[in-house]
């Protein structure tokens, strides 16, 4: 988690301006690297923050397709889904809450 996920922890925390941790809960495992690493190679990670925030965190070199590097985003007014992954590959699509109803 500390070399795949903790940059995904930190944007999490940036984007609501850095509230109080209240609790977190997370999965680690090692699936398909056992043999060339002493840490886990997948991690799922829920972060609840003061004002009823949630942040959700999912990291791994364990899964197949190679890398998905995107935010997803959403609240009470829509949706919103960012591909991080090379500038040729980048999206952005906005979803209004009345259309996710």
């Amino acid at each position: 988690m500390m070399d795949m996920g903790c940059h995904s922890c930190e944007i999490i925390r940036w984007m609501y301006d850095r509230p109080a941790v209240e609790s977190v809960t997370a999965e680690l495992a090692t699936y398909a690297h056992g043999d060339r690493t002493d840490v886990d190679d997948h991690a799922l990670v829920t972060i609840r923050f003061e004002g009823n925030r949630v942040g959700v965190v999912e990291t791994s070199r364990a899964r197949s397709g190679g890398m998905n590097d995107r935010i997803d985003i959403m609240g009470s007014a829509g949706a919103s889904c960012v591909d991080l992954f090379g500038a040729p590959r980048r999206s952005c699509t906005a979803v209004s809450a009345r259309a996710m109803r």
